[in-house]
């Protein structure tokens, strides 16, 4: 029987779909630096590859990299701000790479996504095609040709989803200029199918043009359902934010003569205060984020994780993404040993291509507040603690410390001044810690003092109690299991720790 999961039962869609020379295609528009969202969705689809080899079935992974965009604005983190505007309009493989490692804009980028493809061990997975070697090449001059010859059927498709101005000058075709270089967006006069030409003003001129050998480029969404047609793609998933975009590009790919390719929809991330992750405003949990302070594997088991809900990305819950992970790494193990079919719907499967990293019992969230309390003036500092607490550690936990102790130094966090009230209960319970022989008498101990403080009423309930000693010992209202935690800080430190914090 079938594994359950998503990637499995979309691996199937596409085989009934077709068995044969299998094409899975994202996407990439290299206006800007890849982000999390980009190499999200070529991890996604590397899920979907990994179900259908699970199946028997061979399949190819395309990102489609659009370097003939126009460069419609200069992005703000670039520098020599006033010597790229000069170069406004034109494609963006036209446009110079200011950081002189690459031949242009475009390429800088795509080599920045080529680096995170081989971060995520994809490399031998994914083919890169840009745009402008299909266009150049003439690879897309039948695919353009029948767009030309269906222009006036694609156009019906198109012009009920403008505005009515829009609607006066819109063509499929973004012409070349050969006077500026620029892609223009100009209407068309005239469309010679017989020719494959068109005609339009440039500069005031009335000019003529192929729309092959890159002359032309498409407007995106026709350039969508050229490139499922010209390609012939069998899946790509989008984002929420296209549908109305797929249900476009969906009737010109079948106008062109080609089938829509099976699809999938995820939601976006939204950060702590479910607002759209923005790179630019930096809110939520960055890339940038994940490679630094995570095991890298984590991020692609989050990805895993119900890409039809809408992912909360609060960095503050980053530990939790991570125990996560660990949690069914640890599953996975067993499920090995047991010979276990549900493994195949386990993330963990999806997760790895070749080694398997051990798994620890290990927790991110308590070795995280560990170092907090600690304040190690290094890594070494906090490591050797780890060791001489635990024992020698493996692969996946000398990644983890090392993440960890990245993460509280970049993420400090003051501790807030115990209130008054709360002295006493502290203070009952570093008295009673000597007596205690497990995490499990600590944290009941605490549950105890905790409603012995809500029946006092001088805190409301279980949740404010504990909140209150998570601000009071490490500046934050979540951490970990507190009992746990002291059994592995140590008595003796823990009752330091505490006592510093109620004097």
């Amino acid at each position: 029987m079938l594994p359950r999961s998503w990637p499995m039962q979309n691996a199937k869609k596409v085989v009934d779909r077709n068995s044969n020379d299998i094409i899975l295609k994202t996407g990439y528009g290299p206006s800007g630096l890849p982000h999390l969202g980009t190499i999200a969705e070529i991890i996604r689809t590397r899920m979907i590859q990994k179900s259908l080899e699970f199946q028997g079935k061979e399949a190819k992974i395309i990102v489609f990299v659009d370097n003939m965009d126009g460069f419609r604005k200069v992005p703000l983190n670039l520098p020599k701000q006033d010597y790229l505007s000069q170069f406004l309009g034109l494609p963006l493989f036209k446009v110079p790479d200011v950081f002189g490692c690459c031949e242009n804009f475009a390429d800088h980028n795509i080599n920045e996504l080529n680096k995170l493809i081989a971060q995520f061990d994809l490399t031998n997975h994914v083919e890169v095609i840009k745009s402008s070697d299909m266009y150049l090449s003439g690879k897309f001059n039948n695919a353009l040709l029948n767009v030309l010859r269906n222009h006036e059927k694609i156009l019906k498709i198109m012009l009920p989803t403008l505005g009515e101005e829009r609607q006066k000058t819109y063509s499929p075709f973004l012409p070349i200029s050969e006077k500026s270089g620029k892609v223009l967006e100009v209407k068309i006069e005239e469309y010679k199918v017989d020719e494959g030409k068109i005609t339009f003003y440039d500069e005031g001129e009335l000019v003529e043009a192929e729309v092959i050998n890159g002359k032309c480029k498409l407007q995106w969404k026709v350039d969508w359902g050229m490139q499922w047609h010209a390609l012939g793609v069998d899946y790509e998933m989008y984002g929420k934010d296209l549908i109305d975009s797929f249900s476009v590009s969906k009737p010109i790919c079948k106008t062109l003569g080609s089938k829509a390719p099976v699809n999938m929809v995820y939601e976006l991330f939204l950060d702590g205060d479910n607002k759209k992750i923005s790179k630019s405003k930096g809110n939520g949990v960055s890339l940038d984020d994940w490679m630094n302070f995570t095991p890298i594997a984590s991020m692609k088991h989050f990805l895993f994780l119900h890409p039809e809900r809408a992912k909360k990305l609060d960095i503050r819950d980053l530990h939790r993404y991570v125990d996560a992970y660990l949690k069914d790494l640890q599953r996975y193990h067993n499920q090995i040993k047991e010979n276990d079919e549900t493994r195949y719907e386990n993330p963990i499967f999806y997760t790895h291509e070749n080694d398997l990293p051990p798994p620890t019992e290990l927790s991110y969230a308590i070795l995280l507040n560990l170092q907090k309390g600690l304040r190690s003036p290094n890594y070494e500092t906090f490591r050797n603690f780890i060791i001489k607490q635990h024992g020698e550690l493996n692969s996946t936990e000398e990644k983890l410390v090392e993440c960890i102790y990245k993460f509280a130094e970049h993420h400090k966090t003051e501790s807030h001044p115990a209130p008054s009230w709360m002295i006493k209960y502290l203070q009952k319970f570093i008295d009673n810690m000597d007596g205690f022989s497990t995490g499990l008498e600590m944290q009941t101990n605490l549950y105890a003092l905790g409603n012995e403080a809500v029946e006092n009423k001088d805190i409301i309930d279980l949740k404010s109690w504990f909140q209150t000693i998570y601000l009071v010992l490490f500046g934050e209202e979540t951490g970990p299991r507190l009992g746990p935690f002291f059994e592995l800080y140590g008595k003796e430190e823990s009752m330091k720790l505490i006592s510093a914090k109620i004097k």
